[in-house]
């Protein structure tokens, strides 16, 4: 986050006899201090960036950031819309970036901050970047009453394959391990 959060501390102000009083001192004579921003002040962040994407016509009102240790790496909004790609959500897109800017396909030790609680595409793609916690603002919930409801996707998980709506077909089972019996005879693999 660019420039940095105020916090204030108590000053403490002698009484007569130099005890300090134990009321609350007020908010303007309290001495200024700087802090490591809140996951409130991550969220905050993410919220205003997905309302501006929201009224510049980028794409969905959504965002998200990825911080290591106070410092945010990446962020990102969503742009199904823009690119015309249904996998750009900002939870996606922030991983992506976080993942490049790194140089690496695992980001632990970072937090995921998204303005909403994550899809289940999203929550995949968290689990699978190994990030260590995920703070969001709005549920699911919240997103189906504004006309994103991703009900469906968590109802079709539970389902087996052959229940779903996208009809899906197992074929070719025994030649399916090939691949599998490749990647692990391949001494060079990098695991993941």
């Amino acid at each position: 986050m660019e420039g940095s959060v105020t916090a204030y501390s108590l000053v403490p102000v002698p009484c007569r006899g130099g005890a300090v009083p134990d009321r609350v001192i007020p908010q303007h004579l309290r001495s200024p201090v700087s802090s490591t921003p809140s996951p409130h002040d991550f969220l905050r962040e993410a919220l205003e960036m997905a309302v501006q994407n929201v009224t510049t016509g980028q794409g969905g009102p959504f965002a998200a950031l990825i911080v290591r240790d106070g410092t945010i790496l990446e962020r990102s909004t969503n742009v199904v819309t823009t690119l015309n790609d249904p996998t750009a959500h900002a939870e996606v897109m922030a991983i992506r970036r976080a993942c490049d800017a790194e140089d690496h396909f695992e980001l632990t030790g970072c937090t995921l901050y998204a303005t909403c609680e994550p899809c289940p595409m999203c929550l995949g793609a968290a689990y699978w970047a190994r990030l260590d916690r995920v703070y969001y603002a709005a549920t699911r919930e919240d997103a189906a009453d504004a006309g994103f409801d991703d009900t469906h996707i968590y109802e079709e998980i539970t389902k087996p394959p052959s229940d779903r709506r996208i009809p899906m077909h197992q074929q070719l089972k025994d030649e399916a391990q090939r691949p599998f019996d490749a990647w692990r005879d391949y001494e060079e693999r990098v695991e993941y």
